[in-house]
């Protein structure tokens, strides 16, 4: 015999309706997400996945086009010595070949203020993490112990990544570094770097300038290019 008794509609009702979660606990939801996305972005960090996404080895085929000089005047030759800091875990993996076509492209774009970029020594450094990172921690203390650094020339120092930038410049001690994966070419990276070292600051809203961060830009002004002449006298080959 079937049950006739009228059925209590709010019964199901009730049930069918999903509880709203308390704002203690949405707070917890959004406070676990962000703990995995921190989490991801870390290990993505640390296997150095992040380096092929937005860091990268420029490619060799990637030739910097000549530009024309700002100027009527003598050619300044700048002498660098490059140390490549060798290990298969930080150091860098550019070749003797690599390091000569880094430098010929930076020196196209000095071309503009007849400043040439010239190797004098290319100099393989065998160094452990430790080292490695002593020198960027301290790098007036490294140099003073390294029997090829010379304070009278720019001494360029290629490592394969740093902490998150293109470059360094040292600029007390005529010194930078370059990492092997960067997010603009690796030869305007060196450009920039030697920009100050040879007294050029940062500029702001001109992404077509070298000084410019974070930009593909080459252009120097007349004034930079006097500037960073006449500091090039303390390096120029004598």
């Amino acid at each position: 015999m079937k049950n006739t008794e009228p059925v209590d509609q709010n019964l199901f009702e009730e049930e069918s309706e999903a509880r709203k979660p308390t704002k203690r606990e949405l707070a917890f939801q959004y406070l676990r997400v962000f703990v995995a996305i921190i989490s991801i972005g870390g290990l993505l960090y640390i296997s150095g996945i992040y380096q092929s996404l937005l860091y990268r080895r420029t490619p060799a085929n990637v030739i910097q086009q000549k530009v024309k000089s700002m100027l009527n005047a003598e050619t300044i030759t700048v002498p660098l010595r490059v140390f490549v800091f060798v290990n298969k875990k930080s150091g860098s993996e550019r070749s003797k070949k690599d390091v000569e076509r880094l430098v010929e492209n930076a020196s196209r774009i000095w071309k503009q203020a007849e400043i040439k970029l010239s190797i004098e020594k290319i100099v393989f450094l065998k160094s452990n993490d430790q080292e490695i990172e002593a020198f960027l921690n301290n790098p007036g203390v490294f140099v003073s112990n390294l029997k090829d650094y010379n304070s009278r020339r720019i001494n360029v120092f290629l490592k394969k990544s740093l902490r998150g930038l293109n470059g360094i410049a040292f600029i007390g001690l005529g010194a930078v570094v370059v990492a092997d994966f960067t997010t603009d070419y690796d030869f305007r990276v060196l450009g920039h770097e030697i920009g100050h070292i040879l007294g050029l600051n940062h500029v702001l809203n001109d992404k077509r300038r070298l000084m410019s961060q974070g930009s593909d830009g080459i252009n120097l002004t007349l004034e930079e290019v006097t500037q960073a002449r006449q500091a090039s006298l303390n390096f120029m080959l004598k």
